[in-house]
């Protein structure tokens, strides 16, 4: 191992994503002292998760499907982790990692919503809410931030946030909702509750914005 201190993107991190950096810490130690790069880990994840998760959708594998979104999530963490600790962050690497997420996120999401009985639109609808909270946030909402000396967060934020938590949505929630969903007699119902969950979610950052 490079370091026996384990590198962290940020001293806070959303609930689920801190979740799954506690399981994967382990296989990053591991991995360290490797060939592994983390490119490998994100075309690996873009190529075979991704693919699987389409053809378990199509073959209306819920619990399968709900099994390897989870694994999906898992090898995104990894890799994001693995290069920091490797100290093999690239632009290639960034750029790749960006190229699994829409894959993932759009495509993937898109071939699940069309194989469920379900309103095709509630699906698309639900990738571009997603998609349009990412605009935002990237920038407007995280460059208002990063200029704010002294940005105020909402109470109810501030509370998670002293104890290392982030919160709101994130996709690795976005997964889990996901997971927990197709596990339910109400699985019909996913995105209508990520795109929800989206939008609150969106609305509450804009609100916090505007109370600085």
């Amino acid at each position: 191992m490079m370091s026996s201190e384990f590198i962290m993107k940020r001293a806070q991190n959303y609930f689920w994503e801190r979740t799954l950096v506690e399981v994967v810490k382990r296989p990053v130690r591991f991995l360290v002292n490797t060939p592994i790069t983390p490119n490998m880990v994100t075309v690996t994840n873009m190529i075979l998760n991704t693919g699987i998760c389409c053809y378990l959708a199509i073959n209306n594998k819920y619990v399968l499907t709900a099994l390897f979104i989870q694994i999906y999530m898992l090898c995104d963490v990894l890799d994001g982790n693995l290069a920091r600790n490797k100290k093999m962050c690239s632009s290639l690497g960034k750029r790749l990692d960006q190229i699994s997420d829409f894959l993932f996120f759009t495509v993937f999401f898109l071939v699940l919503g069309w194989n469920m009985d379900i309103p095709f639109w509630w699906a698309i609808c639900a990738v571009l809410m997603q998609n349009i909270y990412g605009l935002i946030a990237t920038f407007y909402i995280a460059p208002f931030i990063r200029k704010s000396e002294n940005f105020k967060r909402t109470k109810l934020k501030q509370y998670f946030y002293d104890r290392g938590i982030l919160f709101g949505m994130d996709v690795t929630l976005q997964c889990l909702v996901s997971s927990i969903f197709l596990l339910t007699p109400y699985r019909n119902y996913l995105f209508l509750a990520y795109m929800g969950l989206w939008l609150i979610d969106l609305i509450y950052r804009l609100y916090e914005i505007k109370q600085q």
